[in-house]
């Protein structure tokens, strides 16, 4: 009777510590797969995010948009392409491989699957978390670079939602911006995403072009989340502030686990959400929930599924 009884214990121990029971709570806080589920599939491609909505129940997405040598939108966070991608197998003779220097046949030319396997970013392969079929599927060499175009018709059909992050620096294109908006109306889906940047340039021009349209400004250094600068200036209604930005590795978190909670504060106090990049660590998005954030970006959304809205 009393190993029934351990075993029951050890059981609902095992139970409670299970990264997705952990967060199932009542506190509303927005889970953003970062580049779709980029832990265990190649960050920024198709079955990324199909991955990180049908395996990890997100809800909403992130993405990377840059412009490639003829205009077309594509999904991509670097500026280059050497990480990512074989292009320094296929195109040894056009270093340094930016985007902006390829068309988009190009790139659809490239592989985009074989490096995840490589390099086992997050180390999930070796752990046992990609299973050796999908490794098998990363390895042929059909995954590629999708456009937006084609990324916005998956996830309408998942019926996701997405933070989309306009790529305008150090590489700048004139008219990203447009782009962007004009794939979106064609699709209807205006409401569906939330446009977010560090170029705060951007922005405005987004807001002069669709001004229906929900913005997000991206922010990696210490300033304070005002109304006059966010909400009259860039007409934006979230500020998305990296995790050191609100004292993660300060000296006041590594000893007593503070964050700026002055910060948070002055943003709701200036109508603004605030959503936190980048975040997988179980312990500090709990702390983060318990501070008050409205919304948080991780490369590991198959953790958190319990907390997906």
């Amino acid at each position: 009777m009393i190993r029934v009884a351990f075993l029951f214990l050890l059981i609902a121990l095992a139970i409670s510590f299970s990264p997705e029971m952990a967060f199932s709570t009542s506190t509303q806080v927005l889970i953003y797969a970062h580049r779709g589920a980029p832990s265990i599939a190649p960050e920024n491609t198709l079955i990324s995010f199909k991955t990180a909505v049908e395996k990890c129940g997100a809800k909403w997405v992130e993405f990377d948009v840059h412009l490639t040598k003829d205009g077309i939108p594509v999904i991509i966070h670097d500026d280059t392409l050497e990480r990512t991608t074989n292009v320094k197998e296929i195109y040894p003779d056009r270093a340094p491989w930016r985007v902006c220097d390829f068309s988009f046949v190009e790139i659809q030319g490239l592989d985009a699957g074989k490096w995840f396997v490589e390099k086992d970013p997050f180390g999930t392969i070796k752990s046992g978390e990609v299973s050796p079929k999908d490794v098998q599927n990363y390895s042929e060499g059909k995954i590629r670079i999708p456009a937006l175009r084609g990324l916005l018709v998956l996830l309408k059909n998942l019926k996701c939602k997405a933070n989309i992050e306009i790529k305008n620096f150090p590489i700048y294109y004139t008219d990203i911006e447009q782009k962007i908006v004009n794939d979106l109306k064609a699709l209807g889906m205006e409401n569906d995403v939330v446009i977010s940047s560090f170029d705060h340039d951007s922005l405005a021009r987004v807001k002069a072009i669709a001004p229906e349209m929900k913005l997000a400004a991206l922010v990696d250094q210490p300033m304070v989340p005002t109304a006059s600068y966010f909400k009259d200036c860039l007409g934006v209604s979230a500020w998305n502030p990296g995790k050191d930005v609100l004292g993660v590795d300060s000296q006041g978190y590594s000893k007593n686990k503070t964050l700026r909670m002055d910060l948070i504060k002055k943003a709701s106090e200036a109508g603004l959400e605030t959503n936190v990049w980048t975040v997988d660590d179980p312990q500090l998005m709990k702390a983060l929930v318990s501070a008050g954030v409205s919304g948080i970006f991780t490369n590991f959304p198959q953790r958190f599924r319990g907390m997906n809205k």
